[in-house]
This record gives C-alpha cells, sequence and structure tokens, in this order.
C-alpha cells in the first residue's frame, strides 16, 4: 500500500466514523428530545383530559341543579303533565347542553329520557345517584348503565312544597358516544380513549381497517396497573403500534375503578423525522466525506510525488549511479527539507565515490573531508587512505632497500667472477710452469753436466713458485673472505625478502579487510610476495653454492701450503744438490716424482678453481636478475601516489564539481 492510500483510507475512516459518530449523538439526542417531548406532551395532554373529565362532573351536577330547580319541572311532575315536562326538560337541556335528562317518580320510575323518549316507566333505582337523590343527596359520579354503558351524571333531588322529595332528576354526559374523545381529538391532535373495564368503549384509535378500535383492550400489563388504581406512564403498544401513553384509572365516586381514561400519541410521526434526518445526513456526510476524499486525495499527491521521486533516486543510488538529483515540487516545509537532506546525502555518496575510484587507480595522495562525527563510510576511507600511505611508503623503502642490497650484491658478485677467472688464468700459469719443471726433471738425469747449473734455475723456478704459491695462497683468502662476505650479503637479502614477504602478507590482508577497492592493490602485493619468495629463493641457492665454494678454497687453501711446503723442501735440496752434486740423479728422480704429484694437486686446484669461476659467474646472473626483478618491484610500487609526492588537484577539481 503506497504512502497516498495509507494517508488517505485512514483518514477518510476517521471522517467517516466521525460523521457516524455525530450522526449517532444527533439521532440519539433528537430521539431523546422527541421522546422527551413526546412524554412531555402525553403529560400535558392527560392533563388535559383529567381537566375536562372533570369538568364534566360540574356541568352536569350544574345542570342537574338547575333542571330540578326549575318550578316549571317541579309543576309539571306534580301535575303529570308529561308534554310539558318533555316540553321544559329539552328548553333547559339546551341552556344546560348535556348530553341526557332523565325524570323520575319519587319511587324511582322514569318519567322522562331525553335519550330515548319512548322507554319510560321502567324503575332505575338500583342506580347510585338514582338511590342517593331518593335520599335527599345530591350525587355526582361516573356510572354504568342499561341504557347507557358509562356516563358522567349527577343525581339530584326534586323537592315538592311540603319538603319532600318528589322526584330525580338526572343529568349528564354520555361516555359511550364518540362526543367526547372527538372533542378531545379536536382540540389536542392526539388520541383519546374511554375504556369500560379493559375494553375500549369509544375512542378515536383507528385499527389496521381504518375503523375505530371499538371493543378492542387494552395490553394485559396496563390494564391490570390501571384497574388496580395505579397511573400508567411510558411507551406502550396501541392497537399494533408504538405510542407515547398515560393511562388514568376512571373511578365513580365511591373511588372504585370502574374503567379506564386514555391519552396518547404515535411515536411513528417523530419516527419518521429521525428516518428523514438519518438520510439527509447521510447525505450531507457523503457529500463531505466526497470533499474530503478530494482535498485528502489532493494533500496525499503533493507528499507521495516527492517521496516516488526520491525513491526512484534512492533505487539509483542502490544501483551504484550517484549522477542523481532531487527537486522537491512541493510547498511543504517538511518535504522540502527532506528533498534538501537528500541531494546532501547524495553528494555526500558523490564524495565518497570520487575517493574510492581515486584510490582504486593508486592514488593516496588525497584528502577525505567528513561529513559529519557519524560518517562511519568516510571515516573508513580516511583509515584506508592512512593505512595504506603507511603500508606503501613502507612498502617503497623496503623496495628500494632490495634494489640497494641487489645492486651491491651483483657488483660483488662480478668482482667474484672477475677474481676467480684470474685465479683460474693464474692457475693455468703454475701448471705450466709445472710442466716446464717435470720436462726440466726428466731431462736433468740426461743433463748431468748441466747439473748444478739447471739445479741453480730450478732453485729460481722453485723461488718464483713459492712467491706463486704464496700469491695464490693469499689469493685464496680473499677468495674465502669475498665468499664469506657474499655470503653476509646473501642473508641481508634473505632477510629482506622475507621482510618483504610478511610485509606483503599485511598489505593483502589490509586488501581484503578494503573489499572491492583493494583488489588492485591485492595483486600488487601478491607479485611483490612471490618475488619475494623468488628474492629468498635465489639467496638460498647462491648461499649454498657459495658455501661450497667456500669449502673448495679451503681445500685449495691446505692443497697451496702443501704445494708451497713441498717447493720449500725442494730449495732446500736443490741447494743441497750444489753441493751434493754426485747425488743429482737421485735427487732428479725424487724430483720428479714430487713434480708428478704436484702436477696433479695443480690440476686439481685448476678444477676447483675453474668451478669456483663458473659458481661466481651464476652468482653475478642471479644477482643481475635479483636487481631486475627489485627494479621491476620499485615501478609496481612507483604507480601509488602518496601523500607529499603528487599533486591532489584531480579529487579537488572533481569534489568543487559535485559541490
Amino acid at each position: 500500500m503506497n504512502i497516498s492510500k495509507r494517508i488517505l483510507m485512514p483518514t477518510i475512516a476517521v471522517v467517516i466514523g466521525a460523521i457516524v459518530i455525530v450522526l449517532a449523538v444527533v439521532i440519539g439526542v433528537f430521539a431523546n428530545f422527541s421522546n422527551s417531548s413526546l412524554s412531555g406532551d402525553v403529560k400535558t395532554y392527560s392533563a388535559v383530559l383529567e381537566n375536562q373529565f372533570a369538568s364534566l362532573w360540574e356541568e352536569s351536577e350544574v345542570s342537574a341543579a338547575m333542571i330540578a330547580g326549575d318550578d316549571a319541572v317541579n309543576e309539571a311532575l306534580v301535575t303529570g303533565d308529561t308534554q310539558a315536562l318533555s316540553a321544559r326538560v329539552a328548553a333547559l337541556d339546551e341552556d344546560a347542553e348535556v348530553d341526557f335528562v332523565t325524570v323520575t317518580d319519587r319511587d324511582g320510575k322514569v318519567v322522562l329520557r331525553t335519550h330515548n323518549p319512548d322507554k319510560k316507566g321502567d324503575s332505575i333505582v338500583g342506580q347510585e345517584n338514582i338511590k342517593r337523590a331518593l335520599a335527599g343527596e345530591t350525587y355526582t359520579t361516573a356510572e354504568q348503565g342499561t341504557e347507557i354503558a358509562l356516563s358522567v351524571r349527577t343525581g339530584t333531588p326534586i323537592w315538592g312544597n311540603s319538603g319532600e322529595v318528589i322526584g330525580v332528576i338526572s343529568a349528564g354526559f354520555r361516555l359511550d358516544t364518540f362526543d367526547f374523545v372527538d372533542s378531545l381529538k379536536e382540540m389536542i391532535d392526539a388520541e383519546f380513549t374511554v375504556f369500560s373495564g379493559d375494553e375500549r368503549l369509544s375512542t378515536t384509535v383507528l385499527d389496521d381497517k381504518g375503523e375505530r378500535a371499538v371493543g378492542t383492550k387494552a395490553t394485559e400489563k396496563v390494564s391490570a396497573q390501571v384497574l388496580a388504581g395505579e397511573e400508567y406512564e411510558g411507551q406502550a403498544e396501541v392497537v399494533g403500534k408504538n405510542a407515547f401513553v398515560k393511562y388514568l384509572p376512571l373511578k365513580d365516586a365511591e373511588e372504585q375503578v370502574i374503567g379506564m381514561l386514555f391519552v396518547g400519541e404515535y411515536t411513528a410521526e417523530s419516527t419518521a423525522v429521525i428516518f428523514k434526518m438519518i438520510w439527509e445526513t447521510g447525505l450531507v456526510a457523503l457529500i463531505l466525506v466526497g470533499l474530503a476524499f478530494f482535498l485528502i486525495r489532493m494533500t496525499s499527491k503533493k507528499i507521495s510525488k516527492p517521496i516516488e521521486y526520491m525513491v526512484d533516486a534512492a533505487e539509483e543510488l542502490s544501483a551504484g549511479a550517484v549522477d542523481v538529483s532531487v527537486e522537491p515540487k512541493t510547498n511543504l516545509r517538511e518535504i522540502t527539507e527532506l528533498s534538501r537532506a537528500f541531494n546532501e546525502m547524495i553528494v555526500a555518496f558523490k564524495n565518497q565515490a570520487v575517493a574510492l575510484q581515486e584510490i582504486s587507480e593508486g592514488n593516496y595522495s588525497i584528502d577525505m573531508e567528513l561529513a559529519s562525527e557519524n560518517d562511519v563510510v568516510g571515516k573508513a576511507i580516511v583509515q584506508i587512505l592512512d593505512s595504506n600511505n603507511v603500508l606503501i611508503r613502507d612498502i617503497k623503502r623496503s623496495a628500494d632497500g632490495v634494489s640497494q642490497g641487489a645492486k651491491q650484491v651483483a657488483g660483488g658478485a662480478q668482482e667474484l667472477a672477475s677474481g676467480s677467472t684470474e685465479q683460474a688464468a693464474a692457475v693455468q700459469q703454475i701448471s705450466a710452469s709445472i710442466q716446464q719443471v717435470l720436462a726440466q726433471a726428466e731431462t736433468s738425469s740426461e743433463r748431468a753436466e748441466q747439473a748444478y747449473e739447471e739445479m741453480q734455475k730450478a732453485v729460481e723456478y722453485v723461488g718464483a713458485s713459492i712467491e706463486s704459491m704464496t700469491e695464490m695462497t693469499r689469493a685464496m683468502d680473499e677468495i674465502s673472505e669475498s665468499s664469506a662476505n657474499i655470503e653476509k650479503v646473501i642473508k641481508v637479502i634473505d632477510d629482506i625478502a622475507f621482510q618483504t614477504n610478511i610485509l606483503a602478507l599485511n598489505a593483502a590482508v589490509e586488501a581484503a579487510r578494503a573489499g572491492n577497492a583493494g583488489k588492485g592493490f591485492a595483486v600488487v602485493a601478491e607479485e611483490v610476495r612471490n618475488l619475494a619468495s623468488k628474492s629468498a629463493e635465489a639467496a638460498k641457492e647462491t648461499s649454498g653454492l657459495i658455501q661450497a665454494s667456500i669449502e673448495k678454497v679451503v681445500e685449495g687453501t691446505t692443497i697451496t701450503t702443501k704445494t708451497s711446503e713441498s717447493l720449500q723442501q725442494v730449495a732446500e735440496i736443490s741447494n743441497h744438490s750444489a753441493s751434493s752434486i754426485h747425488q743429482v740423479d737421485e735427487m732428479s728422480r725424487v724430483q720428479k716424482d714430487a713434480i708428478r704429484e704436484i702436477n696433479s694437486s695443480v690440476e686439481q686446484i685448476a678444477a676447483v678453481t675453474q668451478s669456483n669461476s663458473a659458481t661466481s659467474e651464476e652468482s653475478a646472473a642471479s644477482a643481475e636478475q635479483m636487481a631486475s626483478q627489485a627494479q621491476t618491484l620499485n615501478q609496481i610500487v612507483g604507480k601509488f601516489k602518496l601523500r607529499n609526492e603528487s599533486p591532489k588537484g584531480k579529487f579537488e577539481v572533481l569534489k568543487r564539481k559535485i559541490d
């Protein structure tokens, strides 16, 4: 779900919820107000009903007293003139406006009924108002009867001249017709009913057929309460319809409940008003929701669109592209600030990318500025620059040392090869001299006459040989010392190679930590390590060869010493030969044997010298190769640009372009 929907849907839900809550509260308040209003109206209507019912009592009592006190009525009753009585009562009835008038004689027999003129002569002495009036008491009550099912009537005695009761006037209002309830309904737009017991006797209530619901009964719960003498007020069902009602117990003069009075108002009209309000409010709410949807959608677009642009830029950044930017097309301050911060982050990424590119090209002379104290990547790049500057500078120094050592080794090897060559030439000369001595020894026996002269020459040759042997011994010593010096140099080379190997391993570890940015440097470190290994191997081989040469030189020195001692003996023999010429022949033979041994030794020395010469040449070649590899190492390491060694303009220019 995108941010627009995340903003829109909850907001619309909140708006709808708020509208529903407000609508529910309004409807509840209106319903309570309506119910309260209906309840108040019913109370008011019931008061009117009670007043109107009470006025029936008063009017019936006044009317009965007026008719009973009329002299014409009295005279017509005494004389028995029924027509005169009927005419007079009719005239008085128009003024009294009662529903009926009944006249009885002193025995309680009906003399006149205005509501049924044809029926008379029957006794109604059983009616309470007649009974009380015959007893001389004016008595008003609500009473059930045979001709009139229910009425409010007053029984008033008619007094004769002698002060006795000569008859009764019973006048009142009928409750079994619709006049009373209809008059109330005309006065107040409500429903009224007069119950006889629990049965509707007269009513304005209509059933589902649209007819007066006469003969129907009130609910059992209501009738039980009211007929027990208590009022009922509240909501109740009236012929299947809900209404606010009030039931009043209808009592006679003796406070006996004989029926009920009802007033009520249906709730359907208020319910219809509530439903109309719900519909109208719902329509208004729908319009408000639509308007809110439009406004919220416009606002959410102002928020979501710049964020979508930043998402696209972030995806490009995650793909490795840094040439991106975000232009906020909104007037929202927070989004503008977010875009500015995002652009600053892109600039930081660009600076870091440029720095890493410079590092990948071997330029470690750049200076990296941190964006803040929390710039972890920038700190890592600065650490790489610092550590690699120190490491590569140490490697350069070691490479320079290796190169200088290799040059020195190459120079010493060349000198050693030259000395070995000269030594081989000297040994060849000695060998030739010994051959001559041998030839002379062979001919010494033939030239006995010339023994003395030849012996003198032999002494001279032996003296020269002794000097040569001395020089050769000195040369051997110098070769031994040079070999020892070469071994020291090779030891230095071996130590340098070992240190270079360690540095190369450390460089490889640092390159591995640097990840992709250190791959190129790892390759260089590996090459340096390989060169160091080869240098160590070459140094070991050279050391072995020089050790063998030293051993041969020692052996040659021993032989030379022996040769020198032998020549010394030859000199002594030659001196003795001068005094003992007669032993020349034997000494010549001995000399020939000695010279043969010397010749054999010299040949061995010549062979060793030739081997030393070859070894020296190989050492010189190895030294030259090591010097060449050291120069290659210098060239490789020289590709890295360190601080204080190269200009920083390129990075600064790129940085200015980014800024």
